[in-house]
């Protein structure tokens, strides 16, 4: 019997070099639509910006990310392989 639920956007943001994660991490909260989602009455719809995005002109491709996901998701999960500012500290390290 079909229920009213209610849907939670999570946007799923990382590097490109993290595709596996992403997709590991849709099929988590696939996993828990199924186990808890009915009991909760929710949905968590993964949203990730190589399946989701719709392209468009007029603007940076970011730009248009955000404002079809980033504006309008109610959470977010980030995935990193290396630690915020990881890059910049190397960077740093060799320029000396």
């Amino acid at each position: 019997m079909p229920q009213q639920m209610t849907g939670v956007l999570v946007l799923i943001a990382s590097p490109d070099d993290t595709v596996d994660e992403r997709i590991a991490v849709s099929e988590a909260l696939a996993d828990w639509n199924v186990i808890r989602g009915r009991r909760q009455g929710s949905a968590l719809l993964g949203w990730r910006f190589e399946k989701h995005a719709v392209a468009r002109l007029g603007g940076r491709a970011q730009e248009i990310i955000n404002e079809q996901a980033v504006n309008q998701s109610d959470a977010g999960r980030r995935i990193l392989r290396q630690p915020p500012g990881y890059r910049d500290r190397r960077r740093r390290l060799w320029n000396r």
